[in-house]
C-alpha cells in the first residue's frame, strides 16, 4: 500500500534535454497522435506530467514529449517516479495497454459528441477528426440513439408470416440432422439448425407494427424487436450490442427508402 498512502505527487518543470524516451518503447507514435497532442495542450494547457525514473527516462508520456518538441516548448512539467527498473518497465506496459481495455458506450458517446457539434456550430474551433473521432461520427450518423425509445408504426402492407424469414439454409441441415438415431442429440441438433435462418428485420418490424399487443410482447420477449434500450440492458441483451446496431442500421436504412418513395 506505500505507492497508495501519503504520496504527494511532485511535479517540477525540466528541460527537455533533461529526459529522454525510453529506447525501447513498444508503442508506436504516429505524427497524428502528436498533432492531436499539441493540439489538447495548446487549448487545455499542461493537464498530466511526463513521468520519467531516476534516470530522466520516460516511463510515461512518449506522446507529450513529442508534442511539446512539436511545439518547440523549452521545459515541461515532468513528475520523477521513484520506481526500480523492473517497475518501470511493468508500468510503462500496464499504461499503455490499460487504453485498449475499455470501449464507447454508443449511446452516451452519441450526446457528447451531439453536444460538441453543436458548440462548434456556435463557434468553437476544433478539428474532432484530429482527434480519431471521425469513424464514431459515421457510425452514429448511420442509426439514430435520440431516444431509448423505439416506436413501430406501419408503413406498408403487412407482410406474409413467410416473408419474416428465410430457412433455406436450415431446412438442408435439418434433413441430414433427422437422419441421426439418438432422439436427444437429435433434438439438440434441430435447436442448432435455427442459428442458420436468416431473419429479415425490416419485415418483421413492418410485421410487429401491424401486431396485435400479444403478438408484440411475444415479438419483444425474443428479441425480434427492440423497445426499449433500459429494457434491453436489463434482461442481458447487452450482450447483442453489435447485432442491435445491425439492426438499428437497417431500420434506418429501410426507412430513408420508404421516405423517398414517391418523391421525384
Amino acid at each position: 500500500m506505500g505507492h497508495l498512502e501519503n504520496c504527494d505527487l511532485e511535479i517540477e518543470w525540466k528541460s527537455l534535454d533533461e529526459i529522454r524516451p525510453y529506447e525501447n518503447n513498444p508503442r508506436n507514435i504516429p505524427r497524428r497522435a502528436i498533432r492531436a497532442v499539441a493540439d489538447s495542450i495548446q487549448r487545455f494547457g499542461w493537464r498530466q506530467p511526463i513521468v520519467v525514473d531516476r534516470e530522466g527516462v520516460i516511463v510515461v508520456g512518449h506522446v507529450r514529449y513529442e508534442a511539446a518538441k512539436h511545439l518547440g516548448l523549452a521545459s515541461v512539467p515532468v513528475h520523477v517516479a521513484d520506481f526500480t527498473p523492473e517497475e518501470a518497465k511493468l508500468y510503462r506496459l500496464i499504461d499503455n495497454r490499460t487504453a485498449n481495455l475499455s470501449s464507447w458506450n454508443m449511446m452516451k458517446l452519441d450526446i457528447e459528441l451531439k453536444n460538441v457539434q453543436e458548440s462548434i456550430k456556435c463557434g468553437l474551433t476544433i478539428d474532432l477528426d484530429l482527434f480519431g473521432f471521425n469513424k464514431e461520427i459515421r457510425q452514429l450518423k448511420n442509426y439514430s440513439l435520440d431516444t431509448t425509445k423505439i416506436f413501430y408504426e406501419p408503413r406498408g402492407p403487412k407482410p406474409e408470416v413467410s416473408e419474416l424469414y428465410d430457412a433455406t439454409e436450415a431446412e438442408k441441415l435439418l434433413e441430414e440432422v433427422r437422419k441421426v438415431e439418438d432422439a436427444e442429440l437429435r433434438r439438440f441438433l434441430e435447436y442448432s439448425a435455427i442459428r442458420f435462418v436468416r431473419w429479415r428485420f425490416d419485415k418483421i418490424a413492418e410485421y410487429y407494427a401491424h401486431s396485435d399487443d400479444n403478438v408484440k410482447a411475444i415479438f419483444r420477449r425474443l428479441a425480434l424487436v427492440i423497445v426499449d434500450f433500459d429494457e434491453a440492458l436489463e434482461r442481458g441483451w447487452v450482450k447483442l450490442t453489435n447485432r442491435v446496431f445491425e439492426l438499428l442500421r437497417e431500420a434506418n436504412r429501410v426507412k430513408s427508402v420508404q421516405g423517398t418513395e414517391g418523391k421525384p
